[in-house]
């Protein structure tokens, strides 16, 4: 594997040099960085300046970081598609790209090549419901689970909130086996006044986990061996306060829920038959600062010794929480500044490094990770004008090394 750029660059035109260097720039960043697609999911409906930028925001785009934080947009990667890329997540060996896209109420599934690129035109599916904002692919790499939102917030009727599965077949395509609707309603009328399915998750029991930001519930399902689903549990959360996501400690029996409305993490231990402890609650907040933002990611070292949480709005922060080695409840919180709007974030480098996305000015930080789970922000940083989509949210990490091909 070598790249010929050097070779030719004095016989070659002005476009033909640039396609150049962009090819040798993706060989030398594939050699040992990681890859990273980032997708825009619009601006946040509680963010009035923002001014969306519907095809830009389509775009989905790549870059490099490496153990340092350093960030390098590699746009011979980029791929335009004529949807929302609102989240994205890869397969289990990291050969399919799969898009979630609610304004088209679909699944657009890519291969990907040894050195990185996504095979066009890709393929498509329906979601099994309205709006899909979230998936994971099951632990057998079996299926893709998928959360269907519907909406919008201020919904009082159900037509589509559910979770899905979709089996995943020869060259990453896919095709709906069930789905479970849900119903119902929570306290809040202008986002609670019907369900809203906001992320989906295989967990390492097994079993599926479903937060319903619109119920104030978690639900538990099983998904058997032809990919049909059984519910199994119902959790309720406290009132109002709106779970989002979901991450689960690397090596306990316990997972962790950020809660949008609440601006909380509650803690849970898993326990038979799909059942739910909760064994904390903690705020993302500084002490003493009111609410009045959103909590939106979180993400955990593989190590289990830290948890990091965004909340956006009034307060862009990420929170990091020390974690018991013994318990996986947290021991303490400090907070750092986060772009503003940080809606999306995720770890790279094998956890050596913290990527998060500022929906709200187009921004793309990195922050390297220190003893303890320390985060130090670093020099390099992403923009629109640098190649992010506008708006971004979502990532999905292709760890390296991937050698181009050639």
């Amino acid at each position: 594997s070598r790249s010929f750029a050097p070779q030719l660059a004095s016989t070659m035109s002005r476009p033909s040099r640039l396609a150049a260097a962009a090819f040798a720039l993706l060989q030398t960043a594939s050699a040992g960085s990681d890859i990273v697609y980032i997708g825009s999911a619009g601006c946040d409906g509680d963010d009035h300046g923002c001014k969306d930028q519907k095809e830009a925001q389509k775009v989905l785009r790549a870059v490099t970081v490496d153990s340092k934080g350093g960030l390098t947009a590699v746009p011979a990667l980029d791929v335009t598609q004529d949807g929302m890329p609102a989240w994205l997540t890869t397969s289990k060996n990291n050969d399919c790209l799969f898009v979630i896209r609610p304004d088209k109420d679909d699944v657009l599934a890519y291969q990907v090549g040894a050195d990185s690129k996504l095979a066009q035109p890709g393929l498509t599916s329906w979601s099994g419901g309205h709006n899909p904002v979230h998936a994971s692919v099951s632990l057998d790499g079996r299926f893709l689970v998928v959360a269907n939102y519907d909406g919008p917030d201020t919904a009082s009727k159900n037509a589509g909130a559910s979770v899905a599965s979709l089996s995943i077949g020869d060259g990453c395509s896919l095709k709906v086996v069930d789905y479970k609707n849900h119903t119902g309603h929570s306290v809040n009328p202008t986002r609670q006044g019907a369900a809203h399915v906001h992320s989906v998750y295989a967990l390492s029991n097994g079993l599926i986990y479903s937060c319903d930001l619109g119920l104030d519930m978690i639900f538990t399902y099983k998904l058997d061996e032809e990919g049909k689903l059984t519910e199994l549990h119902r959790t309720q959360t406290l009132a109002g306060v709106g779970p989002r996501h979901i991450v689960q400690h690397p090596h306990l029996p316990v997972f962790y829920v950020v809660c949008e409305m609440g601006e909380v993490v509650l803690t849970y231990r898993m326990e038979e038959g799909g059942a739910l402890a909760l064994l904390q609650t903690s705020t993302v907040l500084p002490l003493g600062l009111s609410g009045e933002g959103k909590a939106a990611e979180l993400a955990i070292l593989p190590d289990g010794s830290a948890l990091y949480v965004t909340n956006r709005g009034k307060k862009n922060i990420i929170t990091t929480f020390a974690v018991s080695p013994e318990k996986g409840t947290f021991t303490s919180s400090t907070q750092v500044e986060a772009p503003a709007y940080p809606r999306g974030m995720t770890l790279a480098e094998g956890g050596a490094v913290l990527l998060v996305a500022g929906q709200s000015k187009t921004e793309l930080w990195s922050y390297t990770v220190g003893a303890g789970g320390r985060l130090t922000r670093t020099s390099s940083g992403l923009t629109e004008a640098d190649g992010l989509p506008p708006n971004p949210a979502t990532f999905a990490v292709l760890p390296g090394p991937r050698a181009l091909q050639v």
